[in-house]
């Protein structure tokens, strides 16, 4: 019979004769672009990973997967040294907040599983469920992993209004480990000593945890050294790609509950989505370039009638008394893009990078949320966890075809309030040549599944 030993929260071993029973279940094929200097040319390539050593190693994580695969396979087996589960100190309880029915079935399924991953829509309340889980354990070390600073000063403040208390952080100003919560910077605690800390806490939480996206990521690295037996990841966009999701099995464990977005705008938590295609003029100049990096430079990022139609497409919102954000990637793009705004005449308006401070950036949030400002131009630093319950309408002026980015990008405005209950999401077809189109096929098949087309128009 197979048998399978954990020897902790974080690695099990298979005994090594039966290695090669398991291997297919912690393996996955992986697809690389490789240059070709005969060829002149990337060729793709195709190559296995396996998360399991010659010693039998493997992610406790991966058990339910292999517990699942060798079922199938009708395989014998048993499992030895199954960790025991943390006794929770009370009921979930947060200050001034009732959690609604679907909060309650998944802080639920976290205390009976104490492993694995809650998917949940942007702005169906990530953050309380990662308090109200804080508050059964309120004697136990609990650590909230986050990878921006903006996320961090959220967290903190969001934790405070639900009424927990003595909370530190750790990020790149300071490292403050003596509070019972810790809200810390991923980029910040790996450089720990995380050997010496790997015990300190009995409860972690990872916000946005399709960050993990491959085996050797900051976050991996944390996790892979430390022992804390509760360890839950939290995010609305669960990842497809191989190297993503098995990573997230094997340090945290499998989805162990779901609330879709559909089940959301239904409970009227989340604002219904309704798509304005717009139709960018035909650019000659452009169809002439081959290189997609020159494309997207020359159609996107530079060209002045495209930038000029998205701002006049954010002025008619405006006018229209909604609040706008207009979300870029590359800096010279978004520093175009403040540039018209001004010369249109859209004065109320704030500009966001990635050198913009963390406090400034708080500041524009807080003021967008009230609606003391019309427009913000922001780059991928508010790509998610940033909560602008008021946005009335979303502008997708990078193109782009990454279903995560755009879910994330939605969910700045996803919130439904007493003024809304719909979000605007704009989005631009440009012919002028076959890379923009395919891509805008892509994001098209995506609105259709995620069921944001319906009618639209002015």
């Amino acid at each position: 019979m197979l048998t399978i030993k954990v020897l902790d929260i974080i690695h099990s071993q298979v005994d090594t004769e039966n290695i090669e029973l398991i291997t297919p279940a912690v393996s996955y094929k992986e697809t690389i672009w490789k240059f070709n200097p005969r060829l002149h040319r990337k060729v793709r390539q195709s190559y296995m990973n396996f998360l399991i050593d010659a010693n039998g190693i493997f992610w406790t994580g991966f058990i339910p997967r292999i517990r699942s695969y060798l079922r199938d396979k009708e395989v014998d087996f048993t499992v030895q040294g199954k960790p025991e589960l943390l006794r929770p100190t009370s009921g979930p309880n947060i200050k001034g907040k009732t959690l609604r029915p679907d909060q309650k079935e998944l802080i639920e399924a976290i205390l009976n599983s104490q492993r694995g991953v809650v998917v949940s829509p942007t702005g169906s309340g990530k953050t309380l469920l990662a308090g109200a889980l804080f508050t059964c354990f309120s004697q136990q070390k609990r650590l909230f992993l986050v990878d921006t600073s903006a996320l961090l000063k959220q967290a903190v403040s969001d934790f405070t209004e639900y009424g927990l208390k003595n909370i530190t952080t750790v990020d790149k100003t300071g490292k403050d480990l003596s509070g019972q919560i810790v809200v810390a910077m991923r980029q910040s605690f790996v450089n720990l000593d995380l050997i010496k800390v790997a015990d300190m806490f009995d409860v972690i939480v990872v916000d946005e945890c399709h960050g993990i996206s491959s085996k050797d990521v900051g976050y991996v690295d944390i996790l892979d050294k430390n022992l804390a037996p509760v360890r839950i990841g939290l995010t609305a966009t669960y990842p497809s790609a191989a190297k993503s999701y098995m990573a997230i099995e094997g340090v945290l464990g499998p989805v162990i509950g779901e609330f879709t977005e559909e089940e959301a705008v239904k409970a009227g938590i989340i604002a219904r989505t309704k798509v304005i295609l717009r139709e960018v003029p035909y650019d000659k100049y452009v169809s002439y370039l081959s290189n997609y990096q020159d494309v997207y430079k020359k159609a996107v990022v530079q060209h002045i009638g495209y930038n000029r139609q998205v701002i006049k497409e954010a002025k008619y919102w405006i006018d229209k008394g909604l609040t706008v954000l207009i979300v870029f990637v590359e800096l010279e793009h978004g520093k175009l893009l403040k540039k018209l705004a001004k010369e249109l005449g859209i004065d109320n308006c704030a500009y966001i990078d990635g050198e913009t401070d963390g406090n400034l950036q708080e500041k524009i949030r807080k003021d967008f949320t009230e609606k003391r400002i019309d427009l913000v131009i922001a780059s991928m630093v508010w790509k998610k966890g940033i909560n602008v319950p008021t946005i009335g309408c979303l502008i997708n002026a990078l193109g782009g075809k990454s279903d995560i980015l755009i879910r994330q990008m939605k969910g700045r405005g996803g919130r439904v309030t007493e003024m809304k209950d719909t979000l605007i999401y704009v989005d631009f077809f440009n012919p002028s040549h076959e890379h923009l189109i395919r891509q805008f096929g892509f994001r098209m098949t995506l609105y259709f599944e995620l069921g944001w087309m319906g009618d639209y128009g002015n």
